[in-house]
């Protein structure tokens, strides 16, 4: 019997929503975007005699290790963290858990990032395990931006059910922008081809729906053809010039 996929979820902070009981499958990786911010107005010898400066060296070792990962297989990411981005996280969490949360010595925001990494320590260091698993959600964040940005005008939705039309719209734009497709041509294709799939044919037929699939690409290159060809004028006509007042004059 095949066992349960079981899918990393890279999250900030969801302790209010019971997730992992609501979702098995799920697997909470952490975010190390909240160790990263700078705390303004000091100078880089200032920051190495407190506390959350030394904290905030020794996170940016982690990412400095890290982020020429990037451009390796899955596999050669995960032995790579091993061997060099590993030891950089024992030192960070040996250093925070030398620190006290609830030390009024240290900032606010120094106490809650303390805690922060100790509370949720299981999840940040998911990403050593998993070379699927970024460091950070920032590529979410980035992605999801136009929605925050959207606000009140999502009142429009007006219903849950259009709340959710517009969650699968935005998912088809943001599936189609992350495998470099046309956003007009895809959204044209999914309105043409998706009512033709049978819904009991299984999710083998959803296959040619997807922007990376060969039927697509065909589709998009045929698309942008015909509308280069039916461009008005073509490259060779001239440009037609900007009505001027005394050109109106004449002709009244």
């Amino acid at each position: 019997m095949p066992m349960p996929l079981t899918i990393p979820l890279r999250r900030n902070r969801m302790e209010r929503f019971p997730f992992q009981t609501a979702f098995p499958t799920l697997d909470a990786a952490g975010c190390y975007a909240l160790e990263v911010i700078h705390p303004g107005g000091y100078t880089d010898e200032q920051m190495k005699e407190l506390p959350e400066g030394k904290a905030l060296i020794l996170i940016q070792e982690v990412f400095r290790k890290d982020t020429p990962l990037k451009k390796l297989s899955p596999q050669e990411r995960l032995e790579k963290r091993d061997t060099e981005v590993r030891p950089a996280m024992k030192a960070y969490l040996d250093f925070v858990h030398s620190l006290n949360p609830e030390d009024l010595s240290l900032s606010e925001k120094a106490r809650d990032a303390v805690s922060y990494s100790i509370h949720h320590e299981a999840g940040l260091t998911k990403f050593l395990d998993d070379g699927n698993i970024p460091p950070d959600n920032s590529f979410s964040e980035r992605v999801v931006k136009a929605v925050a940005l959207g606000r009140r005008n999502w009142l429009f939705a007006m219903t849950p059910d259009g709340a959710r039309t517009i969650c699968a719209f935005d998912t088809f734009v943001a599936t189609a922008r992350a495998n470099h497709a046309n956003v007009y041509y895809y959204l044209k294709y999914l309105i043409e081809k998706a009512p033709l799939i049978p819904q009991t044919g299984g999710d083998a037929l959803l296959d040619d729906l997807m922007p990376w699939a060969e039927t697509y690409r065909k589709y998009e290159q045929e698309q942008a053809a015909q509308d280069a060809s039916l461009a008005i004028g073509g490259e060779d006509s001239p440009r037609p010039k900007t009505p001027r007042k005394k050109d109106k004059q004449r002709s009244a």
